[in-house]
């Protein structure tokens, strides 16, 4: 089966996505889904104990440097407690 590329647009997302789910929504891959889960027929095993083990740090390394100084583009405003309410 050949692959047909379609742009997607506002005026035709909503034909798109309906087409899709009409072929993915079937009872066979609903049934599938719930199994392999082990929602249904109840499987508690399906899904392995390591699986819901906090996940584990893979760097020592910030994601994003920070600057070790204020930018030149920032200015630093000193905070003032505002005076109590009237009364």
């Amino acid at each position: 089966m050949g692959r047909q590329y379609k742009k997607i647009t506002k005026y035709n997302l909503l034909g798109i996505y309906h087409s899709a789910r009409q072929r993915a929504l079937t009872i066979t891959t609903i049934r599938a889904s719930f199994q392999k889960t082990g929602i249904w027929p109840f499987n508690p095993t399906v899904i392995p104990d390591m699986a819901f083990e906090p996940a584990l740090n893979t760097t020592t390394q910030a994601a994003q440097p920070v600057p070790t100084a204020l930018s030149s583009l920032l200015e630093v405003v000193p905070f003032t407690t505002p005076p109590p309410p009237p009364q």
